[in-house]
């Protein structure tokens, strides 16, 4: 739009004089086509700025609406203890499961490594890493730790009669 200006001005406005123009009127010409292509360019400016408000206000809004999806997991720590006895070759496992979530840690007694495994991987748990940790050469421990999205749940009432004790 503003190129078909411009050439109307450079090319239409000189072929408009006839021999006989003076240079007043050829001045009041050119100075009356200055002004229009102004008046025209500036509306072509102000339109596209207007269009660009206007689509960047659109993907404002667009992005306003898109509440970001943080993902919140909660985390759960599989601990196998054992305890060796070289005098007289006993060997005793204790396990037990830690569930870490934004509410805070429970614990939950284990009968077995297999039977806690079968219900972590039922329950939607994703083992994230294992690692052994040797406190001596008797004593040692072996966590698997797994994760999954958090539920939120509400709060049953139990859990919020508890919750209320703790607080006073």
């Amino acid at each position: 739009m503003i190129l078909g200006i411009i050439g109307l001005f450079l090319f239409a406005i000189p072929m408009s004089f006839s021999f006989g123009t003076s240079a007043v009127q050829a001045t009041q010409l050119y100075s009356s086509a200055t002004m229009w292509t102004t008046l025209l360019v500036a509306v072509g400016i102000g339109l596209l700025l207007l269009t660009v408000d206007d689509v960047r206000a659109e993907i404002e809004k667009q992005l306003s609406s898109e509440k970001p999806t943080s993902k919140i997991w909660e985390y759960c720590d599989l601990m196998e203890g054992r305890v060796h006895s070289g005098q007289t070759g006993e060997q005793r496992q204790v396990s037990r499961l830690l569930h870490h979530t934004q509410t805070g840690t429970k614990e939950q007694p284990v009968l077995s490594r297999q039977e806690a495994l079968s219900k972590l991987s039922q329950d939607g748990w994703e083992l994230v890493s294992a690692y052994t940790v040797s406190h001596s050469a008797s004593i040692s421990e072996t966590h698997w730790i797994f994760k999954r999205l958090a539920t939120m749940q509400a709060p049953t009432p139990k859990q919020t009669k508890s919750g209320q004790k703790g607080e006073k």
